[in-house]
């Protein structure tokens, strides 16, 4: 992510002697280079040779969106299309880039099954990604036969279907 300088500014007093400082990242100087991957509050004591101290903390928000992928429906017959939605949070407004050149919409319809991945990038520049893997069930193979398969009218005939465990 981006790195975010954070700075103590101080005025010491009379007799306040030189100034140490005790981040709670562990640096030590007056100035810190952060880059959290989640919002973060940082802390820094600051210390004079007289003895007096003060705390001062400085807060680092971290605003990349959060997606989700919704499937409609969640897998698909061979040929039959679904709706990939992106579900999103955090601050906007968005845009939203679809692996396989899909568009650039919130929502997108396909008929293909595999893996299909959305970039969402929200004003600040900041992206959140989400996978979605369309499933395609089974192509449903089933017989029918009747027996006899040519009859005169009136007559009757026996159909026979196979293919499927329940009917």
């Amino acid at each position: 992510g981006n790195a975010v300088a954070i700075n103590v500014q101080t005025g010491g007093g009379p007799g306040a002697g030189p100034l140490t400082y005790s981040w709670s990242n562990g640096n030590t100087s007056s100035s810190i280079s952060v880059s959290p991957s989640v919002s973060t509050i940082y802390t820094c004591v600051i210390s004079a040779t007289n003895g007096c101290s003060i705390v001062r903390t400085a807060s680092v928000s971290v605003s990349n969106p959060s997606v989700s992928i919704t499937g409609l429906p969640a897998s698909i017959c061979p040929g039959n299309p679904a709706f990939l939605l992106a579900n999103t949070t955090g601050p906007g407004p968005y845009t939203y880039t679809w692996s396989n050149n899909l568009g650039n919409a919130s929502s997108i319809s396909t008929s293909i099954a595999g893996v299909y991945q959305v970039t969402v990038t929200n004003a600040l520049n900041c992206t959140g990604t989400q996978s979605y893997n369309l499933i395609s069930s089974p192509n449903i193979s089933v017989n029918v036969v009747s027996n006899p398969p040519v009859l005169c009218q009136g007559n009757s005939a026996t159909l026979t279907a196979s293919g499927a465990a329940t009917y």
